[in-house]
């Protein structure tokens, strides 16, 4: 059993706006500073990572690199399947063959909010994940699809809420 940490990328440059392949669009100024406030707030709950997962896009690696830097990791590994593209099961079936108890991972919406609704057993469209936020379940069985949502960490505040983020 497994402590997962969905954590959605921080506010990003404007997609419409960005000249270059969305691989490479990167956090705002202010996503950065938002999601550092975030990070702060998550080191401070006193929660532990084991392994700290990212997509392999800009933006969900600069999410990555300033989680880590708030809880004291050493190392951020790429997994692909964080692709926003991949399906959801796909992606809980990766998980379950990661070696870490608590594992933190930095992706995209809609897939991340899938995946909240996949361990929550909730619709999809339930789910209302704020960009930078971070969302706990405990005893995840990935391959199951079970999980128990224990908190959410929005943007811009110091304590978590219970359960899931839905509307």
């Amino acid at each position: 059993m497994q402590k997962i940490y969905l954590v959605r990328h921080g506010i990003a440059g404007d997609p419409d706006a960005w000249k270059g392949p969305d691989d490479s669009r990167p956090l705002t100024g202010k996503g950065r500073r938002r999601f550092r406030e975030t990070a702060r707030a998550f080191a401070k709950l006193g929660d532990r990572v084991d392994l700290l997962c990212t997509s392999p896009l800009v933006r969900a690696v600069q999410t990555a690199e300033i989680l880590a830097d708030a809880t004291d990791l050493d190392e951020v590994y790429v997994l692909e399947e964080l692709r926003p593209d991949v399906p959801v099961q796909r992606l809980l079936e990766r998980v379950a063959e990661l070696d870490a108890k608590r594992v933190a991972l930095a992706g995209h919406d809609p897939q991340l909010s899938g995946v909240a609704a996949a361990l929550g057993n909730v619709e999809p469209a339930r789910i209302d994940f704020p960009k930078g936020a971070i969302i706990r379940f405990d005893g995840v069985d990935p391959k199951a699809r079970k999980a128990e949502a224990r908190w959410w960490l929005e943007p811009g505040e110091k304590k978590p809420h219970d359960g899931l983020p839905v509307k």
